[in-house]
């Protein structure tokens, strides 16, 4: 999973092994080629959808 922490959507097949009930991370692709942005939380039975209240772009070092 750290070896693909550079491309978030490929990290997402992950997400519900590490995070109980939710099934992905919501990304929106910036235009410009830059970080995505996390904009909402799907839960496992796709049924509940969590807005952020604030979209946050993925920036820096999963590690960290």
């Amino acid at each position: 999973m750290l070896s693909n922490s550079n491309t978030p959507s490929l990290v997402m097949e992950y997400v519900n092994k590490v995070m109980i009930n939710i099934k992905t991370i919501t990304l929106k692709e910036d235009a410009s080629g830059g970080r995505p942005t996390a904009t909402n939380l799907v839960s496992s039975t796709g049924i509940e959808t969590i807005k952020y209240t604030k979209d946050f772009v993925l920036t820096g070092k999963t590690e960290e």
